[in-house]
């Protein structure tokens, strides 16, 4: 008699907790459409006075997204003084693409410069609001927080000290844009020397590192300052610093790499900067390895000054690349695809959040939750991040974590659709 007692009050108490869980969502969930002036104004009035606002993706193929995401940024850039607009794209490649804003083909500059994700009519639509805006505006900038190894640093910083005629700087520049712009084999042809024997690319690549540090060290000996000259020497080193490290051993984290060259903006005097990244990168906390380190290094240095926006779905279809290095070369030429998102994990979030609000986007503010409740938020569970790759069973894709102590909101959209590419496949 007494098992027999014992399972119904089991049950009962299952059922209980499983509803409290759905009433705690509740809670603190608010309806939502991205096409609403009201939304809109709600999620700036939750952002209040942050200065940093990352807005994420939980794919980098998500049209709502981008959508959503063009908008809040229009906003804050016209209506709130935000200056600074930062993607998760090389840097030296949105300093390029912003100096040619109006002078060249957007088309043409999409191809060049950005990553193939991004070859996008949703993102091309903001580019060209931004190629108006930053006419009117010439303190808005575009920055990236990607590495930049390519050869747009050595000519940009070419023309930068043209006019100081120092043969020295001048020598090592145009070996620094050799090195960059080919291949070691390539590179020893052109300089006509042997090729060091057993010379790995890891070898060549850190041979800039040292490079960069020696051109540095000669600017730094020049009577006048240039601050675009600082800006692409921070994004240099920090990008090739990467390569001893390997080398020697030494653990240096990307992802907060990413975030101090989003700081390096960020503690500028009366900055405010706007980031578009993946849900992985913005996260305030890592969850596996360093994954989200590039977050908690932004929410670290600005302490009460950053505002993480975590963008989710659970069904429909999404654009992905095949390419495994979206970093690997500067040829950004991979085609855009898309596919429909396999069956959601069971026992997700995201399973969770379709089966409470199956058709309507909403928000969900972690900010708002009562002290008794956010420990049954702490509990990790299994949570979707698809990257520019097409969603595989192996490796997965899925994550155990606590959203609420990754962001600080979580606009979820039940069904999402691709984004557009501008180039044909």
């Amino acid at each position: 008699m007494k098992c027999l007692f014992l399972v119904p009050v089991l049950l009962c108490a299952a059922m209980t907790a499983h509803a409290q869980t759905d009433q705690q969502w509740s809670a603190i969930r608010a309806d939502f459409n991205p096409d609403s002036k009201q939304s809109i104004d709600d999620i700036i009035r939750r952002i209040g006075d942050k200065r940093v606002v990352s807005i994420g993706e939980d794919t980098h193929g998500t049209g709502e997204f981008y959508d959503f995401r063009a908008t809040l940024t229009r906003r804050l850039i016209e209506e709130k003084g935000f200056s600074v607009f930062v993607l998760e794209n090389p840097h030296e490649d949105m300093v390029a693409l912003q100096q040619s804003l109006g002078k060249v083909p957007m088309d043409t500059l999409m191809r060049q410069h950005l990553f193939p994700i991004y070859q996008t009519a949703q993102v091309k639509q903001f580019l060209e609001w931004a190629q108006g805006y930053s006419a009117r505006n010439k303190k808005f900038r575009m920055a990236g927080c990607d590495d930049s190894f390519r050869d747009i640093v050595p000519r940009l910083l070419k023309q930068r000290f043209a006019s100081w005629k120092n043969p020295l700087l001048d020598s090592l520049l145009t070996d620094y844009e050799l090195r960059t712009s080919h291949k070691a084999s390539e590179y020893y042809a052109l300089i006509k020397k042997p090729m060091p024997e057993n010379l790995s690319a890891l070898t060549h690549l850190a041979e800039n590192y040292k490079l960069v540090r020696r051109i540095d060290s000669i600017y730094k000996t020049q009577p006048k300052r240039d601050p675009m000259a600082d800006e692409l020497l921070f994004h240099a080193y920090s990008s090739f610093e990467l390569f001893p490290a390997i080398m020697e051993k030494r653990f240096i984290s990307r992802d907060s790499a990413m975030g101090n060259r989003i700081n390096y903006f960020a503690m500028q005097k009366g900055a405010k900067v706007i980031v578009w990244a993946h849900n992985a990168h913005i996260s305030k906390k890592p969850f596996v390895d360093d994954i989200g380190k590039m977050g908690e290094t932004v929410s670290k240095a600005n302490p009460g000054n950053y505002f993480a926006i975590a963008l989710g779905t659970a069904t429909g279809s999404y654009s992905y690349i095949t390419t495994r290095n979206i970093n690997a070369d500067h040829n950004f030429r991979d085609s855009i695809f898309s596919k429909t998102f396999l069956p959601l994990q069971e026992g997700s979030i995201n399973e969770t959040l379709l089966r409470l609000t199956p058709a309507a986007n909403v928000v969900y503010d972690f900010t708002r939750l009562k002290p008794a409740d956010r420990p049954a938020f702490e509990e990790r569970k299994p949570l979707r991040f698809v990257g520019y790759n097409a969603e595989k069973p192996q490796p997965p894709v899925y994550y155990d974590v606590s959203p609420a102590e990754l962001f600080d909101l979580l606009i979820f959209f039940p069904k999402t659709s691709p984004t557009t590419p501008v180039f044909g496949n």
